[in-house]
């Protein structure tokens, strides 16, 4: 699943890594467009739950 970060939200991943377990809190929004339908995932927040090994 590819989840979006824009602008100041980049920083969201900062200190987390491959195999972190974490929280996301996630807005979706889904747009129509010629006839073919598109969904965005924003991340506006990310939690960590545990680091990885």
């Amino acid at each position: 699943m590819a989840i979006t970060l824009l602008g100041d939200k980049t920083g969201l991943l900062d200190g987390k890594a491959v195999g972190d377990i974490v929280k996301a809190h996630l807005n979706f929004k889904a747009n129509e467009y010629n006839g073919r339908n598109f969904t965005n995932i924003n991340a506006w927040k990310i939690d960590m739950v545990q680091k990885g090994n």
